[in-house]
């Protein structure tokens, strides 16, 4: 296996969260730009960090549960 194929296997929740995060951006930029009528910049561009985030929070969360878990077998 090549270096780039152990990057893309190794992150690629952060990778899939960066190619929806940016499909979510330019469905969100039309959309937004059809309802103001004009193309002005806002809220739409904070998708992307906030699915990174989120996926940062839920990766986290399920190992503190794992970890819970493996340590009150351990009892």
């Amino acid at each position: 296996m090549g270096r780039l194929e152990k990057f893309i296997y190794k992150n690629w929740i952060w990778l899939y969260c960066i190619m929806l995060g940016g499909a979510l951006t330019c469905i969100a930029v039309d959309y937004c730009r059809a309802v103001r009528g004009c193309f002005v910049i806002g809220g739409e561009v904070l998708i992307t960090p906030i699915l990174l985030i989120v996926a940062y929070l839920i990766k986290r969360i399920v190992l503190e549960i794992q970890e819970l878990f493996h340590n009150r077998r351990g009892d």
